[in-house]
């Protein structure tokens, strides 16, 4: 009888696991993008064996995407902090060591002694990132859209300091009028654990047991080390240990 339910059990998980699974994202350079490429798009086919089990990925505001996956709108959010939507959402696995960079004016760079030089400086990031959440340095702290915009308005003088990746950063300084003599990228000022977070439902259920079971598989074969790399020409994020916070 037990044997019955353990293989009704894998049957009923691959039965759900057959349904196209809906990941939502926003863009990162090197990790994911419109075009389906990137670290964490690479993982998930590896994962989910593209295209047997076919991928629907969306690219959507960050925030946005959170919501999705907590209303069972979506089965997969991708690059979430720990404590973003609740634990039975959360995949056990760190997916990498986030490194969060930041642009500020040259001056304050040569000077630079860690975040805490951001303390109540007037500082930008994306909707839904929550930066202020992974540091006790007390910012003034904003978030809106665009990250253009918000390097226009630190052209402008309205904000000392902008949050985000280099690689998304440095492609957008010159349109905004950031002259690279006057304002640098200072990098890795923040870190925290990265996760990927699943929907409560039965198939976001079984695609977090598969994932778990197939990250792990990967990571110590050193696949996911070769991802990142490939991606990303470097694999600085990655722990050296398989990290859960289970």
């Amino acid at each position: 009888m037990k044997m019955f339910t353990v293989v009704l059990g894998l049957l009923l998980a691959n039965s759900v696991m057959a349904e196209q699974l809906k990941v939502v994202t926003d863009v990162w350079e090197g990790y994911t993008s419109k075009e389906g490429k990137g670290y964490y798009m690479d993982m998930l086919r590896a994962i989910y064996n593209e295209p047997t089990d076919a991928l629907e990925f969306s690219v959507l505001p960050y925030a946005r995407s959170l919501a999705m996956v907590k209303s069972g709108k979506a089965d997969v959010v991708l690059g979430i902090y720990f404590g973003e939507v609740p634990d039975k959402h959360m995949a056990a696995y760190v997916v990498e060591q986030d490194l969060v960079d930041v642009i500020v004016p040259v001056e304050m760079a040569k000077s630079w002694k860690g975040v805490k030089m951001l303390e109540g400086k007037k500082v930008m990031a994306k909707i839904g990132y929550a930066f202020d959440n992974i540091t006790d340095v007390k910012m003034k702290y904003t978030e809106i859209s665009s990250l253009a915009n918000m390097l226009k308005m630190m052209a402008a003088g309205r904000a000392d300091a902008v949050l985000d990746y280099k690689a998304d950063l440095e492609p957008l300084m010159e349109g905004a009028g950031l002259a690279k003599d006057k304002y640098t990228i200072v990098m890795a000022v923040l870190s925290s654990p990265i996760y990927f977070g699943f929907a409560d439902t039965p198939k976001g259920i079984a695609a977090k047991a598969r994932f778990e079971k197939r990250f792990k598989e990967l990571y110590e074969s050193g696949e996911i080390k070769k991802m990142m790399e490939s991606n990303l020409g470097h694999s600085n994020g990655l722990t050296k240990t398989l990290q859960s916070w289970k």
